[in-house]
């Protein structure tokens, strides 16, 4: 448990992506993570069927792109799980918001995708 284990950690920054509100399935144990201290800042929700526009995770990435860029040149491994297309969607911002991450992409930009 990294909140529990007292020592210093990297940033862990949590985006996660659904279309409705109920599709925040842990959003209370996320917050709960974060109150602990395991997740560095508030998780990032993307909502693709809420409101008058769609928005997904690569969208919050573009727009936070500065941040992403950071967390990037500091080292950040990225985990990313959901489908395929969704995927590759977000790998590809991923990849035009840090350009460096393509090199090292396999070691970088881990998925989880079906």
């Amino acid at each position: 448990d990294i909140a529990a284990s007292g020592r210093p950690h990297s940033d862990v920054v949590l985006y996660s992506g659904g279309q409705y509100h109920v599709d925040k399935l842990y959003e209370d144990e996320f917050n709960r993570q974060h109150e602990r201290g395991a997740l560095t800042e508030p998780p990032h929700y993307a909502l693709s069927r809420v409101g008058y526009r769609q928005r997904y995770v690569q969208d919050l990435l573009r727009k936070d792109e500065d941040h992403i860029r950071k967390l990037a040149a500091k080292g950040a491994v990225f985990y990313i799980c959901g489908s395929r297309k969704m995927g590759e969607d977000v790998r590809q911002a991923l990849q035009e918001i840090a350009p460096e991450l393509e090199k090292d992409a396999a070691q970088r930009i881990r998925m989880d995708v079906y």
